[in-house]
Protein backbone atom coordinates (compact mmCIF):
# COMPACT_ATOMS: atom_id res chain seq x y z
CA UNK A 1 0.00 0.00 0.00
CA UNK A 2 2.99 2.10 0.90
CA UNK A 3 4.51 1.87 -2.48
CA UNK A 4 1.35 2.48 -4.42
CA UNK A 5 0.30 5.49 -3.01
CA UNK A 6 3.74 6.68 -3.05
CA UNK A 7 3.66 5.94 -7.11
CA UNK A 8 0.58 8.02 -6.45
CA UNK A 9 1.75 10.93 -4.52
CA UNK A 10 4.96 10.91 -6.96
CA UNK A 11 2.61 11.16 -10.23
CA UNK A 12 0.40 13.84 -8.91
CA UNK A 13 3.40 15.64 -7.51
CA UNK A 14 2.72 18.77 -6.44
CA UNK A 15 -0.46 18.88 -7.23
CA UNK A 16 -0.70 16.50 -4.22
CA UNK A 17 0.71 18.93 -1.99
CA UNK A 18 -2.38 20.89 -1.65
CA UNK A 19 -4.93 17.74 -0.76
CA UNK A 20 -7.52 19.64 0.67
CA UNK A 21 -7.50 22.60 -0.88
CA UNK A 22 -7.31 22.18 -4.76
CA UNK A 23 -8.38 19.73 -7.43
CA UNK A 24 -5.97 17.53 -8.55
CA UNK A 25 -6.40 17.81 -12.23
CA UNK A 26 -5.07 19.08 -15.65
CA UNK A 27 -3.76 22.02 -13.88
CA UNK A 28 -5.73 24.86 -14.95
CA UNK A 29 -6.04 28.32 -13.10
CA UNK A 30 -9.86 28.44 -11.82
CA UNK A 31 -9.42 32.10 -10.74
CA UNK A 32 -10.72 31.69 -7.74
CA UNK A 33 -13.42 29.09 -8.20
CA UNK A 34 -12.82 25.05 -9.15
CA UNK A 35 -10.81 25.11 -12.36
CA UNK A 36 -13.07 23.73 -15.32
CA UNK A 37 -12.13 20.17 -16.50
CA UNK A 38 -13.96 16.73 -17.05
CA UNK A 39 -13.01 16.15 -13.16
CA UNK A 40 -15.80 18.17 -12.26
CA UNK A 41 -18.27 15.68 -14.08
CA UNK A 42 -16.44 12.84 -13.13
CA UNK A 43 -16.89 13.76 -9.25
CA UNK A 44 -20.63 15.09 -9.75
CA UNK A 45 -21.41 11.21 -11.46
CA UNK A 46 -19.50 9.91 -8.07
CA UNK A 47 -21.34 11.75 -6.04
CA UNK A 48 -24.56 11.65 -7.49
CA UNK A 49 -24.74 7.74 -6.53
CA UNK A 50 -24.21 8.43 -2.83
CA UNK A 51 -26.63 11.59 -2.96
CA UNK A 52 -29.61 9.25 -4.70
CA UNK A 53 -29.14 6.57 -1.83
CA UNK A 54 -29.51 9.07 1.00
CA UNK A 55 -32.65 10.19 -0.63
CA UNK A 56 -33.78 6.62 -0.98
CA UNK A 57 -33.74 6.99 -4.99
CA UNK A 58 -32.41 4.47 -7.36
CA UNK A 59 -28.65 5.41 -7.34
CA UNK A 60 -28.42 4.65 -11.07
CA UNK A 61 -31.05 7.64 -11.79
CA UNK A 62 -29.84 11.61 -13.04
CA UNK A 63 -33.05 13.50 -12.26
CA UNK A 64 -30.57 16.74 -12.53
CA UNK A 65 -28.48 16.73 -16.23
CA UNK A 66 -30.13 18.58 -18.79
CA UNK A 67 -33.20 19.73 -16.85
CA UNK A 68 -35.71 20.56 -17.49
CA UNK A 69 -35.54 19.73 -21.30
CA UNK A 70 -35.15 16.32 -20.79
CA UNK A 71 -36.76 13.01 -17.88
CA UNK A 72 -34.66 11.58 -15.16
CA UNK A 73 -32.19 9.74 -16.86
CA UNK A 74 -30.20 5.89 -16.57
CA UNK A 75 -26.54 6.86 -15.97
CA UNK A 76 -24.50 3.78 -14.52
CA UNK A 77 -20.90 6.03 -14.50
CA UNK A 78 -21.20 6.27 -10.94
CA UNK A 79 -20.68 2.49 -10.73
CA UNK A 80 -19.10 0.75 -8.65
CA UNK A 81 -16.54 3.35 -7.61
CA UNK A 82 -19.99 5.83 -6.07
CA UNK A 83 -19.86 3.63 -3.42
CA UNK A 84 -16.53 4.10 -1.87
CA UNK A 85 -16.85 7.36 -3.08
CA UNK A 86 -19.85 8.66 -1.05
CA UNK A 87 -18.21 8.21 2.58
CA UNK A 88 -14.91 9.63 1.47
CA UNK A 89 -17.08 13.06 -0.02
CA UNK A 90 -18.91 13.42 3.44
CA UNK A 91 -15.84 12.78 5.64
CA UNK A 92 -13.69 14.98 3.62
CA UNK A 93 -15.78 17.31 1.58
CA UNK A 94 -15.58 17.69 -2.10
CA UNK A 95 -11.88 18.66 -2.83
CA UNK A 96 -10.19 16.50 -0.57
CA UNK A 97 -11.95 13.71 -1.19
CA UNK A 98 -11.47 13.78 -5.02
CA UNK A 99 -7.74 14.20 -4.19
CA UNK A 100 -7.92 10.83 -1.93
CA UNK A 101 -9.81 9.37 -4.36
CA UNK A 102 -7.22 9.81 -7.22
CA UNK A 103 -4.45 8.43 -5.15
CA UNK A 104 -6.67 5.34 -4.62
CA UNK A 105 -6.74 5.00 -8.00
CA UNK A 106 -2.80 4.41 -8.18
CA UNK A 107 -2.98 1.92 -5.12
CA UNK A 108 -5.98 -0.20 -6.58
CA UNK A 109 -4.47 -0.47 -10.19
CA UNK A 110 -0.88 -1.15 -8.66
CA UNK A 111 -2.02 -3.61 -5.71
CA UNK A 112 -4.42 -5.73 -8.00
CA UNK A 113 -1.97 -6.40 -10.55
CA UNK A 114 0.51 -7.40 -8.15
CA UNK A 115 -2.36 -9.44 -6.97
CA UNK A 116 -2.81 -11.22 -9.49
CA UNK A 117 1.07 -11.37 -10.59
CA UNK A 118 1.63 -13.41 -6.63
CA UNK A 119 -1.45 -15.36 -7.88
CA UNK A 120 0.59 -16.59 -10.73
CA UNK A 121 3.59 -17.43 -8.79
CA UNK A 122 5.62 -14.89 -9.20
CA UNK A 123 8.56 -13.62 -6.69
CA UNK A 124 7.11 -10.87 -4.27
CA UNK A 125 9.38 -8.16 -5.67
CA UNK A 126 8.58 -8.68 -9.32
CA UNK A 127 4.89 -8.99 -8.20
CA UNK A 128 5.38 -5.62 -6.93
CA UNK A 129 7.64 -3.96 -9.74
CA UNK A 130 4.83 -5.31 -12.20
CA UNK A 131 1.80 -3.46 -9.95
CA UNK A 132 4.23 -0.60 -10.10
CA UNK A 133 4.74 -0.56 -13.71
CA UNK A 134 1.11 -0.92 -14.31
CA UNK A 135 -0.47 1.89 -11.87
CA UNK A 136 2.08 4.50 -13.53
CA UNK A 137 1.37 3.46 -16.85
CA UNK A 138 1.13 7.06 -18.69
CA UNK A 139 -2.56 5.69 -20.13
CA UNK A 140 -3.29 5.31 -16.63
CA UNK A 141 -1.49 7.95 -14.72
CA UNK A 142 -3.04 10.57 -17.48
CA UNK A 143 -6.58 9.17 -17.48
CA UNK A 144 -6.26 10.33 -13.55
CA UNK A 145 -4.77 13.60 -14.10
CA UNK A 146 -7.37 14.55 -16.49
CA UNK A 147 -10.10 13.53 -13.94
CA UNK A 148 -11.54 10.67 -16.30
CA UNK A 149 -12.94 7.53 -14.66
CA UNK A 150 -11.01 5.15 -17.51
CA UNK A 151 -8.55 5.37 -14.45
CA UNK A 152 -10.31 3.96 -11.77
CA UNK A 153 -12.18 1.13 -13.80
CA UNK A 154 -8.85 0.14 -15.67
CA UNK A 155 -7.82 -1.43 -12.28
CA UNK A 156 -11.11 -3.91 -13.04
CA UNK A 157 -8.82 -5.49 -15.57
CA UNK A 158 -6.04 -7.39 -13.39
CA UNK A 159 -8.75 -7.73 -10.26
CA UNK A 160 -10.83 -10.01 -13.05
CA UNK A 161 -7.66 -11.75 -14.04
CA UNK A 162 -6.64 -12.14 -10.12
CA UNK A 163 -10.06 -13.47 -9.49
CA UNK A 164 -10.15 -15.95 -12.43
CA UNK A 165 -6.76 -17.27 -11.08
CA UNK A 166 -8.42 -17.55 -7.33
CA UNK A 167 -11.33 -19.13 -8.13
CA UNK A 168 -9.74 -22.21 -10.38
CA UNK A 169 -7.33 -22.52 -7.12
CA UNK A 170 -8.66 -21.54 -4.04
CA UNK A 171 -12.27 -20.74 -4.03
CA UNK A 172 -14.88 -21.02 -6.93
CA UNK A 173 -16.35 -17.60 -5.40
CA UNK A 174 -13.58 -15.61 -6.36
CA UNK A 175 -15.13 -16.59 -10.75
CA UNK A 176 -17.90 -14.32 -9.71
CA UNK A 177 -15.90 -11.46 -8.17
CA UNK A 178 -14.08 -11.45 -11.68
CA UNK A 179 -17.04 -11.41 -13.88
CA UNK A 180 -18.83 -8.70 -11.66
CA UNK A 181 -15.30 -6.87 -12.21
CA UNK A 182 -15.25 -7.49 -16.34
CA UNK A 183 -18.91 -6.63 -16.35
CA UNK A 184 -18.47 -3.67 -14.89
CA UNK A 185 -16.16 -2.04 -17.15
CA UNK A 186 -18.84 -1.55 -19.88
CA UNK A 187 -21.50 -0.79 -17.89
CA UNK A 188 -19.55 2.19 -16.20
CA UNK A 189 -19.61 3.57 -19.56
CA UNK A 190 -16.06 3.09 -20.77
CA UNK A 191 -17.23 1.06 -23.71
CA UNK A 192 -14.31 1.30 -25.86
CA UNK A 193 -11.84 0.14 -22.93
CA UNK A 194 -14.32 -3.14 -22.69
CA UNK A 195 -13.93 -3.62 -26.34
CA UNK A 196 -10.24 -4.34 -25.75
CA UNK A 197 -10.28 -5.60 -22.06
CA UNK A 198 -13.08 -8.54 -22.74
CA UNK A 199 -11.45 -10.10 -25.23
CA UNK A 200 -7.73 -10.12 -23.68
CA UNK A 201 -9.17 -11.85 -20.64
CA UNK A 202 -11.03 -14.31 -22.72
CA UNK A 203 -7.63 -15.08 -24.93
CA UNK A 204 -6.17 -14.79 -21.81
CA UNK A 205 -8.24 -17.75 -20.37
CA UNK A 206 -7.89 -19.68 -23.73
CA UNK A 207 -3.82 -19.54 -23.15
CA UNK A 208 -3.92 -20.37 -19.35
CA UNK A 209 -5.53 -23.52 -20.44
CA UNK A 210 -8.34 -23.60 -17.95
CA UNK A 211 -11.83 -25.11 -18.87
Amino acid sequence: CALYLGAGLFATWPGASHLDTAFMAEGRAGHGAAAPGDHLQTGYQLWLVGHQLEHGREPWRDPYSFQPLVEPRVSFAGWPFGLPYWPLQRALGTVAAWNVFVLLAFLGAGGFCALWLRELRVRRGAALAGGLAFCLAPYLAGQASAGHLLAWVSMLLPLALFSWERGLRRSPGWLWVGAAALASIPLSGQVHLALAAIPFFLLYTLARGRA
